[in-house]
């Protein structure tokens, strides 16, 4: 259970000393009688490799206090790790190699990591090991040891014979949040490279985590586990800038147990710096402010990275307002993250589906548009999970208003055009002194349609779009809204009502010039 941010540090640094000053007993052998029962501990390492820990523990602790006085328990806490190794039981897969193999890992991770994980090997129960052997993903939380709960991190390896030599498969599940990795599998030829092929498959499903400790827009603040110990190999890194963190958040119960956890939806934390100085990513996110609400005590808000397998990841859109209908025709592009530079990467399909595959970096920014509108913007990871379903505005309905608009602005632009040149015609009649063919122009326009023939029609099809997203609907009204003004503007009937008036006088003249000669 992670410490209380009131827990006197100096407290926990002398009971985390006091805790270890008595070392476990030492192995007897490197058999099979170094496992423990189904789902208990085997036996801990030796004097001889629990002394240097011990040490490097109170090194840390001394030099943390002097110079990063901010510095958090959490971030000068290991991991408590629990190794679950399954071996197919063969000839050569047997009980002596699996221990033999459980402690080459240890000394692997005593070698390479350090401080940073403390390793506990555990013995699979009966139905456990079958699960494992038989399909690694079909493994629930529900079947790991019960003191599983108390660790913060569990490996389970499974080790098979293939064709050509060995499969390990490898999987981590995160205790804190429930969260299992992406499954690994990886092929060795003999089994004298067991040992490190397992310690390689354990590096890449491992996930860090790390707690929010600060969120201002965009820019977000983390504390990563076991961040302020050390580790040996230097060529090992948990965090680099680049890498993706999934924001999680944690629900417990009145005596601190688990209650659930829940994935912040279509958000993704991408770090910008990890190094001595501070830990800092950028948020990316469809949603306004994913991070922003109060949390009580009983919620903490996580951040666990994520390891993409590399595949691809199908994104399916669908409108937001029942009966969330499929969105077939959206366009999706592709921001170059820190740029506002797209690139098209296709359109959904019939059953609003786009496959997206891996890019530059692990996290992709999608750009969802409809026409020249944008939608939304999809952070995704692809091979993060096999399929994402974003609920956005359906912009069907405005897609056949602005159909309509278009077709009637242009019919308005062809009648203006029309009734400007037929006008023109007219007056040359009327001048030449052809006022049978002027009246014909008149009863031609007479005959086209009004302002108010088409304002009917307007209000009419506006009525018949029926849409329930707000922001659409207020798009839909300002199309039509336009279109009002622009036929007030430009369909007027004076010019013909004048012209009618003048051919109908010049028309008189004749007769009134006979009448005054008589």
């Amino acid at each position: 259970m992670t410490p209380s941010p009131s827990t006197n540090p100096s407290r926990v640094r002398k009971q985390a000393l006091t805790e270890r000053r008595e070392p476990p007993p030492l192995p007897r052998g490197r058999g099979s009688e170094n496992f423990a029962s189904p789902g208990k501990p085997a036996a801990a390492p030796g004097l001889s490799r629990v002394l240097p820990v011990v040490l490097a523990v109170a090194l840390v602790f001394l030099a943390a206090a002097g110079r990063a006085p901010a510095q958090s328990v959490w971030e000068l806490t290991p991991y408590r790790i629990q190794l679950i190794t399954a071996l197919s039981p063969t000839a050569t897969l047997n009980p002596a190699l699996a221990a033999e193999l459980s402690e080459g890992i240890m000394n692997r991770v005593d070698t390479v990591i350090g401080v940073r994980w403390e390793v506990v090997p555990v013995e699979p129960s009966p139905r456990l090991r079958h699960r494992m052997l038989d399909e690694l993903a079909s493994v629930q939380f529900e079947d790991l040891p019960e003191d599983a709960g108390k660790c913060d991190k569990v490996f389970l390896v499974a080790v098979v014979p293939s064709a050509s030599g060995y499969e390990v498969v490898a999987r981590e599940v995160d205790v804190r949040t429930h969260v299992f990795s992406p499954i690994v599998k990886r092929l060795v030829w003999q089994t004298a490279k067991l040992r490190d092929t397992v310690f390689e498959a354990m590096l890449d499903v491992f996930t860090p985590l790390a707690q929010v400790a600060k969120t201002a827009r965009n820019e977000v603040t983390l504390r990563l586990r076991a961040g302020g110990l050390p580790i040996r190999d230097p060529s090992v890194v948990d965090v680099r800038p680049g890498d993706v963190f999934q924001p999680i958040m944690r629900y417990s119960d009145r005596q601190g147990e688990f209650r659930k956890a829940m994935v912040v939806p279509w958000t993704f934390l991408l770090v910008d710096q990890c190094d001595a100085e501070g830990f800092r990513a950028t948020l990316h996110s469809a949603m306004l402010s994913p991070m922003s609400g109060r949390r009580r005590g009983r919620v903490e808000a996580l951040a666990l990275a994520v390891r993409p397998s590399g595949e691809s990841t199908r994104v399916v859109l669908r409108g937001r307002v029942e009966p969330k209908p499929l969105l077939a025709g959206y366009q999706i592009y592709d921001q170059k993250i820190g740029s506002k530079k797209t690139k098209l990467v296709g359109r959904t399909d019939a059953d609003g589906r786009i496959d997206i595959g891996p890019g530059e970096h692990a996290m992709r920014l999608l750009v969802v548009k409809s026409g020249k509108v944008l939608l939304a913007r999809l952070p995704v990871v692809p091979g993060l999970v096999p399929e994402m379903t974003a609920e956005i505005r359906n912009d069907d309905q405005r897609l056949e208003a602005e159909g309509f608009i278009t077709a009637m602005q242009l019919n308005l632009i062809d009648l203006v055009t029309r009734q400007k040149i037929l006008i023109r015609r007219a007056r040359d009649d009327i001048e030449s002194g052809d006022l049978e063919s002027a009246a014909k122009v008149v009863e031609e326009l007479q005959t086209m349609p009004t302002e108010e023939t088409l304002m009917r029609e307007l209000n009419n099809q506006q009525e018949r779009i029926v849409v329930e997203d707000k922001w659409t609907r207020k798009k839909v009204d300002e199309l039509f809204d336009e279109t009002r003004k622009l036929l007030k503007k430009h369909l007027v009937s004076e010019p013909i009502k004048e012209l009618a008036r003048d051919v109908a006088a010049a028309q008189r003249q004749p007769r009134d010039a006979t009448t005054s000669a008589e």
